[in-house]
């Protein structure tokens, strides 16, 4: 992320956004959803658990020097698809980054049971109708650590809380911090349920008590709701105007805003007739911000 703070406007009042804290507070509302919704899941026969961390080797300490790359965590994951195929029932990965800058990932796999194998070695096998079989590397920059016996899914859970998981300013820009996923479309709809916001939950059960409709009907219902309503907002704009985008407190400090109060609050709303425009200026549009 190249910036850490947005600032909307509307007349005398002033709204700061703390843009890291609202991706952090998104990815652990999406982690423990994801949970929530395998953990019935994870406990059934012949079902299986592994959690790896993958590190990249940047010096070349025991492969050729690494570098990172956007799409290595996404070409990591293809290759569990090809190696597990049917047998994969779920996964969930998230970046941390250090406070010198260091990337590496954690991952958790539920797949059906069968050998799976170190992701950053390569092997003969036998694969699924017991012919021999090469298995190329899966995690082809580094060294991983591995766990085959992991008991429950919110072991995952436990990543997304660290202090030093907060900087996602270090995070290299177009990298994703997080993904989930679930095979089953029934399991899929439940976690778009479950990682629902507390309003939009509530939202979400007055539809399906009051006007009776099935689960499947009502998430279209909410869907529908919400595609609306941000229409409304972003023709209206909420009168609001886009301020800027900025790193630096001092930008703000003529509010009398300090590090200590932005630290505390995932919005701060000020009122002041001091007009401060910040240097960064948006890359996109007042509708878009709406969204976010």
């Amino acid at each position: 992320m190249k910036n850490k703070y947005m600032l909307l406007k509307k007349g005398s009042k002033y709204l700061i956004i703390d843009l890291v804290k609202v991706r952090l507070f998104n990815l652990r509302r999406r982690v423990f959803a994801w949970a929530r919704v395998i953990q019935p899941l994870s406990m059934m026969k012949g079902v299986k658990m592994a959690m790896f961390r993958l590190s990249y080797d940047l010096k070349g300490t025991m492969i050729e020097k690494q570098i990172t790359a956007v799409g290595d965590i996404k070409i990591f994951m293809h290759r569990v698809r090809q190696r597990l195929g049917k047998r994969l029932l779920a996964y969930a990965w998230v970046a941390e980054v250090h406070a010198d800058g260091t990337l590496h990932y954690h991952v958790c796999i539920l797949y059906l049971g069968g050998w799976f194998g170190m992701p950053d070695r390569a092997y003969w096998g036998l694969d699924t109708k017991g012919r021999k079989i090469h298995f190329e590397r899966m995690w082809k920059k580094g060294c991983t650590h591995s766990e085959f016996h992991v008991k429950t899914p919110y072991y995952m859970a436990s990543y997304v809380g660290k202090e030093y998981q907060k900087d996602y300013m270090k995070l290299p820009d177009n990298f994703h911090a997080w993904a989930v996923f679930v095979s089953d479309e029934a399991l899929k709809l439940n976690l778009k349920i479950e990682s629902l916001t507390k309003l939009e939950r509530l939202e979400f059960e007055s539809i399906v008590k009051f006007e009776g409709l099935e689960i499947e009907e009502a998430w279209t219902e909410l869907k529908w709701m919400t595609k609306y309503r941000r229409r409304c907002q972003a023709e209206q704009e909420l009168n609001w105007e886009f301020g800027g985008l900025f790193n630096d407190v001092k930008q703000v400090e003529k509010w009398g805003i300090t590090q200590e109060l932005l630290d505390k609050k995932m919005y701060t709303s000020i009122n002041s007739e001091i007009e401060i425009k910040p240097e960064v200026q948006p890359h996109f549009t007042v509708a878009e911000i709406i969204g976010l």
